[in-house]
């Protein structure tokens, strides 16, 4: 039996928005020490690892390791029925064989939907990437400038020097380079040197998690593939991308 009740909802319904662009169906882990997923998406493109962590909920209880199998698209649905200012409650009977999250705000609302027998694939080896470049940057920053890229290209440049970041899109007869130097920037915290085109499409749908965090890690390396990362106290959430080569 696994019970777990959140206040601050934005946390839990921010993180599936963003997952649920990617992954349309995954294994969830309910841990003791909270809530886990690890999914590719089926082009092999891209794969994301999810924590919230027990310290998240202002109740958790899970005395066992649960995997449940979700559809992520029915669950989308009853994440966007769900306000800011409401409270859920997660309930998982194996038994039962559902989960049921219980929504509380002016009423009581109840949804239930089926634990799906999913098949526990080969997960992507993220842990054993290594990153030549990184860059920890404000998250507005780079969210505008995948906007910008869109008007102009379906692929991004993204280049880090010891001193800059650097993002460079071109079309046909247009061109974007947006630019964030150390010194115009003094929280902008770079490291190693790197240059790798990545699609737009992804990272739209990467950016759907931005409220997660303020500031964003980009690590990366040349023609390599891509780690984001939105890192706040009690939620984790990473996207990795294969470059465009």
């Amino acid at each position: 039996m696994v019970r777990a009740l959140l206040t601050n909802v934005s946390l839990f319904k921010d993180s599936i928005t963003a997952i649920a662009q990617i992954i349309d169906e995954a294994i969830f882990k309910f841990k003791p020490e909270g809530i886990e997923l690890i999914a590719a998406d089926r082009a092999k493109v891209a794969a994301v690892e999810f924590k919230l962590k027990r310290e998240a909920f202002d109740e958790y209880e899970c005395d066992k390791e649960i995997n449940v199998g979700l559809n992520l698209d029915n669950l989308l649905k009853i994440v966007k029925r769900i306000k800011k200012t409401e409270d859920i409650e997660i309930k998982i009977n194996e038994n039962e064989n559902r989960v049921e999250i219980i929504v509380r705000g002016k009423s009581i609302r109840t949804f239930a939907i089926p634990i799906l027998d999913i098949s526990e694939e080969e997960l992507p080896p993220i842990e054993k990437l290594q990153f030549s470049a990184k860059a920890d940057i404000d998250t507005e920053i780079i969210e505008q400038g995948i906007k910008d890229a869109d008007t102009i290209a379906d692929s991004v440049v993204f280049k880090v020097t010891p001193s800059e970041f650097i993002m460079l899109a071109e079309g046909d007869s247009s061109k974007l380079e947006l630019k964030v130097d150390i010194s115009q920037d003094p929280s902008l915290i770079l490291e190693g040197e790197a240059r790798a085109r990545y699609p737009v499409d992804y990272l739209k749908k990467f950016m759907k998690a931005s409220k997660l965090s303020d500031r964003i890690t980009i690590n990366f390396g040349t023609d390599y593939p891509m780690k984001i990362e939105f890192n706040a106290d009690s939620v984790y959430l990473a996207f990795v991308l294969a470059p465009r080569v």
